[in-house]
């Protein structure tokens, strides 16, 4: 769990209940979608009668997440809130790529926005192969092929449109890796101008840009009315990095930079970190990757 290393392609996943087992069986359920869908090939698999489920053959350098519920033969439990860890990045193998921005459906303020992405170990030995569609089943997709980075300049975009992008790496050999998640962005509109006065109807925190990013990232966030805002950075064991905002906000729409610094001005490590913003009574949490 917690997005660690699972040390193998072929890790066992174990989970707990707290009462009775008599009787109990189990549905896993494993994917490369941190929402669970679509699942992976043959899951999920159902009847399991131990709190235990060994993995097999799973893609090189990929982040996983998988979930469990429970069965007493007449009712199924809820399912768990999904956890992740990531397998292995064997040497001169291909990887599957994790997609780093944008992501969720954000709008970059460029119209050529950098598509940008990152392995879980060692990459020198890899090139990769992006695709991006205005279509969720890429009709008609366009691509970029051997790439040596792991970002990429994207400059043929209709404002406006709703685009999806996934991306694979290779060996120089050939060897091919799956497709990351598919992800997506809406194209700014060259033409717009964005109006400081216009006040949001909803308290909103996009995905930080660039993500992964180094050596700084922006995060944007907007809020409705006036409130108290904080946006604290810590890193997956909970500890406070740094606090980027701390004051009382006037309605509008933000942007505040992060220079992967904690409170006393050191430069953090690369890894994992978790933002939280916090206007009033909501909450947002998100995930950004530091990579140096």
């Amino acid at each position: 769990t917690g997005g660690v290393p699972a040390g193998s392609t072929s890790p066992t996943l174990y989970w707990y209940i707290l009462g009775s087992t008599t009787g109990i069986t189990y549905d896993v359920n494993l994917s490369k979608y941190p929402g669970m869908s679509p699942s992976e090939a043959g899951f999920p698999v159902t009847g399991i009668s131990a709190q235990n489920f060994a993995l097999s053959g799973l893609d090189n350098g990929t982040t996983y997440y998988w979930s469990v519920r429970s069965y007493n033969g007449s009712t199924y439990s809820a399912w768990a809130s999904s956890e992740s860890f990531y397998t292995p990045v064997l040497a001169m193998l291909a990887a599957t790529p994790n997609p780093g921005s944008p992501i969720g459906g954000i709008m970059p303020e460029s119209s050529t926005p950098e598509l940008s992405w990152y392995i879980l170990g060692d990459d020198s030995q890899l090139k990769y192969d992006v695709e991006y569609s205005t279509s969720p089943e890429f009709a008609g997709v366009k691509q970029i092929r051997d790439i040596d980075a792991r970002s990429v300049i994207i400059s043929d975009l209709e404002g406006g449109k709703t685009y999806y992008w996934r991306v694979s790496s290779k060996t120089d050999d050939g060897a091919q890796s799956g497709f990351s998640p598919t992800v997506s962005f809406v194209a700014p509109n060259v033409t717009a101008i964005t109006d400081p006065g216009i006040i949001p109807d909803r308290f909103n925190v996009d995905q930080n840009y660039p993500n992964p990013f180094n050596p700084s990232t922006n995060i944007r966030y907007s809020i409705p009315e006036a409130t108290f805002v904080t946006i604290r950075i810590f890193n997956l064991l909970g500890q406070e990095v740094t606090t980027l905002v701390n004051r009382q906000t006037v309605a509008g729409v933000y942007n505040v930079t992060w220079n992967g610094t904690d409170n006393n001005n050191n430069k953090v490590s690369t890894g994992t970190y978790i933002y939280r913003v916090t206007a009033g009574v909501n909450i947002i949490t998100k995930k950004m990757v530091l990579l140096k």
